[in-house]
């Protein structure tokens, strides 16, 4: 399949970068581009909604300026893996210099102080351009052949300040056009939802800290340990989103919004809360707009106020002989306003019953009992949080039944689980990512730059170490 694409970038290595990249993971999904130069934004915006081309490609630095309500979009970051650009050269005495950045020619300007610079305008090979110039300096994303060899010198983007999104390209098309959401997924990363724990960051869990070493976002709240923030990398971007009752930086659209854009610019994004990121967090709001992109989320739980509770209080939540569970509301309702509590909403909240695996019949059978409709949505979800974790669905009516025609298949280590039920259980999250669910071996000591990189896309990387004996089938799939 050809898809009809109007191209508008005046470096031209960036654009020739761009067209080999998109045609090459285009291949992949069995279609390629037929690229036309255009220079008119106007015109690309009107051909794109007539539906006369089925994308754009554009400068990143005027993405944001070019909004429109039918499209959505993504970033390519041709400097990924890479950072540095090339200086190359065929003789000592450099008397001109060809680049193809303004960043480019400031750094040459400081550098070689009688050497004439002027801007390369199209696409050459090193033969070419040398012949031209005594040197060049050239983006390093693109690779260089020639019969001939030339002085070289790496030069480190940071020595150039270069602009933010200077070696990136934008990649404009019609919402929800299947083709490229599923491109996107190439050149984009996860949005991580971590548990930042509740108070001092001991509490946080070393998944979240290795997560937030490996951002390169992170949207933060409030009511958490801001040292976590010291786990960072320097150059991560960090945008305080917190809230405390009804003093809001931001609202939960302009959060959820954040949070899109940036993973569509190629970041890896982490929205780090205070506790756990699925008890009144918002999770399902803002993993809804992700859903609807087909962006892929990873969630790193946390420990919240409840399981804390007991650390000083005496308050220990279940005690045998006083009762065998409790009941966690919210106080506040949407906006802010003062939750009233009556003894008929507990029949509308799940129930989540630990160590019932064995007995999930006979709890199904006296909750019909007491009035609970037969078909009423369950799950049972067990060894969660292992590389182990299964699920078996159902209503009060048949879960039992699922649960002994599956028993031999799936119970050979007589897995714990939790049984939940209630309406909630009928809610799955809606991912499509490259690599989804499938389960990657990783050799010990675990690489955590690997790691993460299976992540965004879906993958689970499993912690293998090789000189344990492993029974494949049972203890790993």
């Amino acid at each position: 399949m050809k898809l009809k694409s109007l191209i508008s970038l005046a470096n031209p290595f960036k654009a020739h970068c761009i067209k080999e990249k998109l045609n090459l993971f285009g291949k992949y999904l069995e279609f390629s581009f037929d690229f036309q130069d255009c220079n008119s934004m106007e015109q690309i915006a009107s051909f794109l909604h007539e539906k006369i081309i089925d994308c754009a490609v554009i400068d990143a630095k005027n993405c944001l300026d070019f909004k429109l309500d039918f499209l959505d979009w993504f970033f390519v970051n041709l400097y990924e893996n890479n950072e540095f650009d090339l200086l190359i050269s065929k003789q000592t005495n450099i008397e001109k210099i060809g680049v193809v950045t303004n960043s480019q020619w400031l750094y040459c300007k400081k550098r070689f102080n009688n050497a004439t610079i002027s801007f390369i305008r199209e696409f050459k090979s090193i033969d070419q351009l040398i012949a031209d110039y005594s040197a060049v300096i050239l983006p390093g994303y693109i690779t260089y052949d020639s019969k001939y060899e030339f002085y070289t010198e790496k030069i480190n983007i940071a020595d150039m300040q270069k602009p933010l999104f200077e070696g990136f390209a934008c990649v404009e098309f019609r919402k929800n056009d299947e083709r490229f959401t599923l491109l996107r997924q190439f050149f984009i990363k996860s949005v991580y939802f971590i548990g930042a724990g509740v108070g001092d960051k001991k509490y946080a869990t070393q998944e979240a800290i290795e997560t937030i070493k490996n951002l390169e976002v992170c949207l933060f709240d409030n009511l958490m340990d801001h040292a976590l923030l010291d786990f960072l990398p320097d150059n991560a971007i960090l945008v305080d989103v917190g809230k405390r009752c009804e003093h809001h930086k931001l609202n939960q659209s302009k959060i959820t919004d954040l949070i899109s854009t940036y993973a569509r610019m190629g970041f890896r994004v982490g929205r780090l809360k205070g506790g756990d990121p699925s008890i009144f967090g918002r999770l399902a709001e803002e993993i809804k707009v992700l859903e609807d992109l087909k962006i892929n989320f990873n969630i790193v739980p946390g420990i919240s106020t409840i399981n804390a509770l007991s650390i000083r209080s005496g308050i220990i939540l279940t005690r045998r002989e006083v009762n065998r569970g409790f009941c966690v509301l919210s106080a506040i309702k949407h906006k802010g306003a003062a939750a009233e509590f009556s003894k008929n909403e507990l029949s509308t909240l799940p129930l989540v019953f630990f160590m019932g695996v064995k007995v999930v019949g006979k709890i199904s059978s006296s909750l019909i009992n007491e009035g609970y409709s037969p078909q009423t949505k369950v799950a049972l979800i067990f060894s969660i949080g292992t590389d182990k974790e299964f699920e078996i669905r159902g209503t009060l009516s048949d879960i039992a039944y699922k649960v002994n025609d599956l028993k031999g298949k799936l119970f050979y280590d007589n897995p714990p689980g939790i049984f939940i039920v209630g309406n909630i259980s009928s809610f799955y999250y809606k991912k499509s990512s490259i690599l989804q669910d499938k389960r990657i071996l990783l050799p010990a000591p675990i690489d955590y730059k690997l790691y993460f990189n299976f992540k965004d896309v879906g993958a689970k990387p499993i912690d293998y170490d090789l000189s344990v004996n492993y029974n494949i089938e049972s203890e790993l799939l």
